[in-house]
Formats: C-alpha cells, sequence, structure tokens
C-alpha cells in the first residue's frame, strides 16, 4: 500500500521591507522558510505584490518537493490588506496562476500576529512599530480591533507617534521653552537638526519618517531622561486605554495581552512602562511575550484552514 501524501501549508508575513514564508506540514512542524522583498501593495502596487507572493510560495513548495495543488491552506498576513480592495485583486491574481480551487485567505498583519502572539488561543495582542494597533480574539472567536486608523486620526504610542513628539520637544527646545533633557543633543548628533530651519527642512521638505527617532527616545529613557521617559509614558498610556478597551468588548475576566511589534516585543524601557500602565488599566491582564511570530501565526491560521485546531 503506497503512503499516504504529505500535506502542506503555508504562512506568509508580507510587509513594506520584507515578506517570511513558512511551509508547514499538517502536525505544524515546519519544514522550510523563505525570505523575499516587499509586498505590501499599497507601497509597490497589487501587481508587484502578487508577483512576490506567487515566486515565494512557488520557491517554499520547490524546496519541498510538492506543488502548489499539494497545499492544504495558505494564509497571507499582509500590511496593506486592511483594504477589501486589495484583498479581492490579490486573490484573483493568484487564483488565476495557481488555480481557482487554490486555499487561500488574505488576512491583515495584525491578524497574524494577534493569532503568533497569542498561540492561537482568545486575548489581546498589542502591536506597536511604525504603527500601531490593538488586536483582540474573544474565547467565541470573535475578532475586535482598537486604534490603526494611521497617522492622520490615530498610530497612537507607535514610532511615529512617539518620532513626532520627539520633534516637538525639539521644537520647544529651540524656543527655549524645553526642560533639561538629553533629546536636542542626540537629535542633532544622530540627524543633524541644529536650528529651525534644518528641523523645519527635514520635516516638510524632506519627509523624514519620524519613527527614525523611536528608538533614540528609547535608549534616552534607559538613562533616566525625564523628557524621553514622559513621552514613553503617554504613548504606553494611550496604547493601555485601547488594551481596555478591547478587554471591555470581549468580555473575559482575564485576559493575556502579547506585546508584538519591533519596538515592545522585548525588553526595553517602553515595554516596562507598557507593562506598568497596563498594571493600572487593566489589573485583569497578563502581559506576556509574544508566543509565535506573526508567520507563524499565519501557519496557525493555515492550519485551522487544513482541518487542524490552530493552536500551537
Amino acid at each position: 500500500m503506497s503512503p499516504q501524501p504529505v500535506q502542506w501549508v503555508i504562512g506568509v508575513d508580507g510587509g513594506g521591507t520584507k515578506t517570511l514564508a513558512i511551509l508547514a506540514d499538517v502536525s505544524g512542524t515546519e519544514r522550510v522558510r523563505r525570505l523575499a522583498g516587499p509586498s505590501n501593495p499599497n507601497l509597490i502596487g497589487v501587481d508587484s505584490a502578487a508577483r512576490c507572493l506567487a515566486e515565494i510560495l512557488s520557491d517554499c513548495c520547490g524546496a519541498a518537493d510538492c506543488t502548489p495543488r499539494d497545499l492544504s491552506g495558505v494564509v497571507l498576513g499582509l500590511a496593506g490588506a486592511g483594504s477589501a480592495e486589495n484583498r479581492a485583486a490579490l486573490e484573483a491574481r493568484l487564483k488565476e496562476w495557481f488555480g481557482a480551487g487554490f486555499p487561500l485567505l488574505i488576512e491583515t498583519d495584525a491578524r497574524i500576529a494577534l493569532e503568533g502572539g497569542l498561540g492561537g488561543r482568545p486575548g489581546i495582542a498589542v502591536i506597536a512599530g511604525t504603527g500601531s494597533i490593538v488586536a483582540a480574539k474573544s474565547p467565541a472567536g470573535e475578532i475586535f480591533t482598537v486604534g490603526g486608523w494611521g497617522r492622520a486620526l490615530g498610530d497612537e504610542g507607535s514610532g511615529f507617534s512617539i518620532g513626532v513628539e520627539a520633534a516637538r520637544a525639539l521644537a520647544k527646545h529651540l524656543d527655549c521653552m524645553l526642560e533639561t533633557s538629553l533629546l536636542p543633543q542626540a537629535l542633532r548628533e544622530r540627524f543633524g537638526w541644529d536650528s529651525r530651519e534644518a528641523l523645519v527642512h527635514a520635516l516638510y521638505r524632506e519627509k523624514v519618517e519620524l519613527s527614525a527617532c523611536a528608538p533614540l527616545v528609547m535608549e534616552l529613557a534607559e538613562t533616566g531622561d525625564g523628557v524621553c521617559s514622559q513621552i514613553l509614558r503617554r504613548a504606553a498610556s494611550a496604547l493601555a486605554g485601547q488594551v481596555f478597551a478591547a478587554f471591555q468588548h470581549i468580555g473575559m475576566d482575564q485576559v493575556a495581552v502579547a506585546t508584538c511589534g519591533g519596538l515592545i516585543d522585548r525588553p526595553s524601557a517602553y515595554r516596562n512602562i507598557l507593562e506598568s500602565e497596563l498594571r493600572l488599566r487593566c489589573p485583569h491582564a497578563t502581559v506576556r511575550m509574544p508566543e509565535r511570530t506573526a508567520a507563524e501565526g499565519a501557519v496557525l491560521l493555515a492550519l485551522k484552514m487544513a482541518g487542524g485546531e490552530g493552536v500551537w
């Protein structure tokens, strides 16, 4: 009797700079991992994103000596997938190449971070990187988000919002209105912002990415700089408020909160302040590091598509 063919799933975490794909068998054992360039359709366009995704999916299958027809579940967690139009266009292109029956689900990057951060279980993921969002999963499987409205309407507690506060602090320093802080000198040394003209030029003409200031603020907060510590405390307080709103919505007596995203997924002054704010605002929360990566969260969702439990 010939052995049963192995079933495979693929989970993908795609962003504005890189795309990570993991191919696993249906027991959840990782077999192949591949890295490619950006796949955010908002940044590179739907056609380029679809080509990148098709190539990395094909590469994974080739490395496992299987074909896309052998896949039982494929989940793409993408920055830029919040748009229904983007999701529909990407799905159409990929199914045109791989076939109408290709088992594909396109989710947001926040959704796969939530799944990975909690290992597939109910709870809350607070995600803070360049942007921010709080995502929650109820015991019944309902998904609820707070924040994530982008720079114009929010992104509280994100690298961008921290960078804005850093630039405002420098403006106050140049107006002789800032209390003692090492931040203005550090911004001058790191970015050359030594005058009103330099700051205005950087922000309004060069349109610099202000989230680049966030690591500097975090470094100075580690040394006890009061201005930087207060910037982080305001950012953490905003995120804690969003976590509390999510906690109230999903109706759990006790809740696990995973800290995800480049600013808070490892020990730092910012994460410490956030944990302190969460204890104040949401005492029924247990704060933890993410159990799995976002790409592994996409694998969990793909395992559910293949008929598994989707819990690691």
